[in-house]
């Protein structure tokens, strides 16, 4: 998937911590005078290293999420404003800013199994509804052989009911374990 590239204006800078707003101009057609006029659209845009200044042209991309309202990021400054672009701190590419978002989440994720006891590699299975039921149907099944074991008479039905979900000749207490987990 390719995201569009836009040019923008900055309009506001310094004013919040690696954000900018921007002023992306473009046009809406009238229908009634079948003519075109000029609009503005504003976008708060992530400037990760704080490069950038008022007045600045730059090229943004949409689709890179970094909080509420931040739904761009910055690429590049394309006609810098006031200081020139080797004064200020460089722009990150789109691999370096997946890289840092890649760090941070791993981060993240050992943050959260260190604070739940679990081992980082770790993670809860989902389980819908129905597989629930299935689960839930095997494990009183299993339960059900457990106590037919010395009645012959109910033994048989119980051990077709197991034919039957597939878990004939398995091991039924490591199964019942799984199970109940």
């Amino acid at each position: 998937m390719v995201l569009p590239i836009k040019f923008a204006r900055v309009v506001s800078a310094g004013r919040m911590a690696r954000t900018v707003r921007v002023s992306l101009q473009t046009q809406t057609y009238d229908s009634f005078l079948q003519k075109f006029y000029p609009s503005s659209v504003s976008h708060l845009v992530h400037d990760p290293n704080n490069s950038l200044i008022e007045g600045d042209v730059i090229r943004i991309i949409g689709g890179h999420r970094v909080a509420k309202h931040v739904k761009h990021v910055v690429t590049e400054i394309v006609v810098p404003f006031g200081k020139p672009i080797e004064e200020r701190p460089p722009v990150l590419s789109l691999e370096e800013l997946k890289q840092i978002a890649d760090e941070k989440r791993e981060a993240r994720r050992i943050r959260k199994a260190e604070a739940s006891g679990k081992e980082i590699g770790e993670k809860k299975k989902y389980v819908g509804k129905i597989n629930t039921r299935i689960m839930e149907n095997k494990r009183k099944t299993i339960e059900r052989y457990q106590m037919a074991l010395g009645n012959r008479q109910a033994l048989g039905p119980v051990k077709e009911e197991l034919k039957r979900m597939g878990l004939e000749g398995m091991d039924l207490k490591q199964e019942l374990k799984e199970l109940r987990r």
